[in-house]
C-alpha cells in the first residue's frame, strides 16, 4: 500500500486556485488515514513488538495555567510520568500487525512516532464542524477558505487556512486586535469595528465577507507560517487540533501543496 496525502482527492482543485491567487507553498503532513482507539489496554510502543518501551506522558501547568505535556518512553524512567492512553491517531504506515502511528497530546503541541496492535484500532471518518471560532468563507475566489479566532493568553489568535475534505488546515496566525482601521502586519491583525461582535471581540464570520481582508491574510501567509490542522471523527464530539512543523514532518513524511 503507498502513502496517500490527506489531501489527494483535493489537490487538482487546490493547485488551480492556487495559480489564480498567487501561489503559496506548504509542506503538508502525509498519513495514511485516522483511527480510533477502541480500548484503553491497547499501549503505544517504541517499535513494533510487545516487549518495546511504552510511551508516557507527563502533564504540567505553566505560569499562565495553560497545560503541556512531555512524551517519553517507560525505559527512561521519568517521574511522574503515566502511560498514556490514545483516541485517536495518524497511520503513517502498516507492519504485519501493527500500525506505525503519530501520537499528538491534547493541546496539539507534544508528538512521538509509536505504535500500536491493529487489532485495537477501527478507521475513522472525517466529518464536517463549525462553531463559533470557526468561518468558512462560502464565494468567490476564497471559496473554502477559513479563519478562526480562539483566546490564547488572555489575547485573541487569528488563523487563516482552507477546509480540504472537512479538516481545517491553517497555514498562518496572528495576534489579533482591535483598532480604528482594519490592517496588519507580518505577526498582527488589528480590526476595526466593523468586525467586531456584541462583546467587542474578532467575528470571523463578518471577517469573511472582507474581499480586501481575505487578500491580504492570503498574501501575508507566505511570510507567516504557522501550521495546524483541526478535525472531528464520526461519532465522537470532540475537536482534536494537531500543529505541525519540520520535526513533525520528518516523522510522518510531507507533501508540497499550493493555497
Amino acid at each position: 500500500m503507498n502513502k496517500i496525502s490527506l489531501f489527494m482527492l483535493s489537490l487538482i482543485l487546490v493547485v488551480a486556485q492556487g495559480f489564480a491567487q498567487g501561489t503559496i507553498s506548504v509542506n503538508v503532513p502525509l498519513f495514511r488515514k485516522i483511527v480510533k482507539v477502541t480500548t484503553e489496554v491497547a499501549n503505544l510502543r517504541k517499535t513494533a513488538s510487545l516487549n518495546s518501551p511504552i510511551l508516557m506522558v507527563v502533564e504540567d501547568y505553566d505560569d499562565m495555567g495553560e497545560s503541556y505535556f512531555e512524551l517519553s518512553w517507560s525505559s527512561s524512567a521519568v517521574s511522574n510520568a503515566k502511560i498514556v492512553k490514545p483516541e485517536v491517531l495518524l497511520v503513517t504506515n502498516v507492519l504485519d500487525d501493527w500500525y506505525e502511528v503519530l501520537y499528538f497530546t491534547d493541546n496539539g503541541l507534544s508528538h512521538k512516532k509509536a505504535y500500536i496492535m491493529k487489532r485495537y484500532c477501527v478507521d475513522a471518518e472525517t466529518v464536517p464542524f463549525t462553531s463559533e471560532a470557526l468561518a468558512i468563507v462560502q464565494t468567490g475566489k476564497f471559496k473554502n477558505y477559513c479563519l478562526e479566532c480562539v483566546e490564547v493568553c488572555g489575547g485573541e489568535y487569528l488563523s487563516f487556512g482552507r477546509v480540504i475534505n472537512n479538516i481545517y488546515v491553517f497555514i498562518s496566525g496572528y495576534s489579533a486586535t482591535p483598532g480604528n482601521v482594519t490592517r496588519m502586519d507580518r505577526y498582527g491583525f488589528e480590526y476595526s469595528k466593523d468586525f467586531r461582535n456584541a462583546y467587542g471581540m474578532l467575528d470571523v464570520k463578518k471577517l469573511s465577507y472582507s474581499n480586501t481582508a481575505l487578500i491580504s491574510l492570503h498574501r501575508n501567509s507566505k511570510k507567516n507560517k504557522s501550521c495546524k490542522m483541526n478535525f472531528k471523527i464520526k461519532g465522537d464530539d470532540s475537536i482534536h487540533t494537531m500543529y505541525w512543523n519540520d520535526e513533525v514532518l520528518s516523522m510522518m513524511g510531507s507533501e508540497v501543496i499550493l493555497f
